[in-house]
Order: C-alpha cells, then structure tokens, then sequence
C-alpha cells in the first residue's frame, strides 16, 4: 500500500527579507526565489541540503516538512532564535 504524501508550500524569509519558497508538488520538490528562479537547496541551508531534501522528501505532510526546514535552518544557523518566525507553512 502506497501512502500518497501531501504536497505543501513553504515560505522561507532570509534575514535581509529576501522570500523563498519550497515545494512539493506531485512528489517532487523545488526551491524557487520569490521571482519564480529555481535556486539550490543549499542556498537556504548549505551543506546541510542533501538531509533536508531527504527529510521532506519523506515527510508525509506539510507539518512535518516545516518541522525538517526549520531543524536543518538551526543546524545551519546555530544560535538564530527567530527561525521559527522566518519559515511558515502555506496551505
């Protein structure tokens, strides 16, 4: 039996206010600038892209996936209080 995971957007604003987006639309996943540019994953979290991409590619839903971004943006950015405000879930 296959799970059918949830597709999800996720906004995530950088500290100088720049807005991106994750997302996860029939199973595959894209990081895009607010202006539609695709970027890297390692834009938003270095060299801890590979883990996020496969923690949100097994998330099942969207709660989950915005728990794993915001994991690996600490992991990331050590001692940044204010992640959880940075990254929100859009429904």
């Amino acid at each position: 039996m296959t799970i059918k995971k949830a597709d999800f957007r996720i906004c995530y604003t950088d500290g100088m206010g720049n807005k991106s987006y994750l997302v996860r639309n029939d199973g595959k996943i894209n990081y895009y600038s607010s202006s539609e540019i695709p970027l890297a994953l390692s834009n938003m979290v270095g060299s801890h892209a590979a883990e996020l991409r496969f923690a949100v590619s097994d998330a099942i839903t969207g709660e989950k996936a915005l728990t794993a971004v915001k994991d690996a943006l600490r992991a990331y950015h050590p001692g940044a209080a204010d992640i959880h405000t940075k990254v929100r879930l859009l429904l």
